[in-house]
């Protein structure tokens, strides 16, 4: 079954502190859990390497560790792509960046034909307090401002025109 009526536990987590959803099964999403020892559990769909581990696979119905991965505070999920915010101010994404949504400029990685990481990468913010995975394009606060990359189809990055960008762009403020 790809539905359930019921809450259903997840068979190989516990001491989950949060999840992320990254869309839905039907079409591929995954599923992060962090754990309460600053770990992160990746489940579900990975074509474009949403799962973080470095595997091929198309899918994991087992949750896997994302290597390396420690002392993550909050996490974030679209269905292309994945955050991790670590305790230190910095950021972690993995997955597609067919649209520039790692943060990362230069991904030499293919999934699928398209640029992606299978594991994560580290984006070039700090002072990072907060973050947000949305559909090809991805957010952060750092020092109390808004950055905002991928996507700018309907200036979802917060810029009037201009393509996707992969560089962490300042959201300028409407009274600037």
């Amino acid at each position: 079954d790809l539905e359930k009526d019921v809450p259903t536990p997840v068979k190989g987590l516990a001491n989950v502190k949060a999840v992320a959803f990254g869309g839905a099964g039907a079409v591929g999403g995954h599923m992060l859990a962090l754990l309460q020892n600053g770990t992160v559990m990746a489940v579900g769909g990975n074509a474009a390497g949403q799962l973080g581990d470095g595997s091929q696979e198309k899918l994991s119905t087992t949750p896997v560790q994302i290597p390396g991965l420690r002392g993550v505070s909050a996490i974030a999920a679209d269905i292309s792509h994945s955050m991790a915010l670590l305790e230190n101010g910095t950021i972690e994404t993995w997955g597609s960046d067919t649209y520039g949504q790692l943060g990362v400029p230069g991904v030499s990685e293919t999934c699928s034909g398209s640029p992606c990481s299978r594991v994560p990468v580290s984006v070039p913010l700090r002072n990072v307090t907060g973050i947000s995975a949305g559909l090809r394009f991805s957010d952060a606060i750092s020092s109390g401002k808004l950055y905002s990359w991928g996507w700018n189809l309907r200036h979802e990055i917060g810029r009037k025109v201009g393509p996707q960008t992969s560089t962490p762009t300042l959201v300028a403020s409407v009274d600037e």
